[in-house]
């Protein structure tokens, strides 16, 4: 469905009201003494997140794919000024309904674990800073299924996922017809 939400006279305009956490799409038209236009191509955003966000083909939360579709999963650290510089562990984490888990290692590479966050290793251990949105899945033709995945930034720096611990994470969920 869809709905006015506002108007402006200027060429940019923000969405204050809209929920945090959640993909919102959005249509635009143009209208003046000669009329109004036709509605723009949709397009998509996303409000309120500190620290890590996940993106799915671009976007928070559940995501549907049909099959043979690509995936492209990437992450961000956003309006995180406040921490800058504190010492941290990043963490990318898969999990495939089939059964199968990844953690996403130092190299960028994907290794197959048994699901003991134990065994994981961080993806980056180091100084708190923005990072710009980074691909670290893409590409990949996902079979039918569910798909989890998360990037968690936990502190102190250790080494070792502890998710009753100070941390901050993301979940982005992939569903393949």
């Amino acid at each position: 469905s869809a709905g006015l939400i506002g108007t402006t006279g200027s060429t940019a305009w923000d969405d204050t009201g809209a929920a945090a956490d959640a993909t919102s799409f959005y249509r635009v038209k143009a209208e003046n003494s000669a009329g109004q236009s036709a509605f723009s191509a949709p397009d998509f955003g996303f409000t309120g997140t500190i620290g890590p966000l996940i993106t799915a083909n671009g976007m928070v939360g559940t995501v549907q794919l049909e099959s043979g579709d690509a995936l492209e999963v990437a992450v961000q650290v956003m309006n995180s000024e406040a921490y800058a510089g504190a010492e941290v562990d990043w963490w990318v984490i898969a999990f495939a309904h089939s059964g199968a888990w990844y953690y996403l290692n130092s190299a960028m590479q994907w290794e197959l674990f048994s699901g003991d966050l134990g065994q994981c290793r961080p993806a980056y251990q180091g100084p708190l800073f923005n990072l710009p949105i980074t691909p670290v899945l893409s590409g990949f033709i996902p079979s039918g299924g569910t798909y989890d995945f998360w990037f968690a930034v936990d502190y102190p720096m250790d080494g070792n996922l502890n998710p009753a611990g100070p941390i901050l994470y993301k979940k982005a969920t992939v569903r393949v017809e």
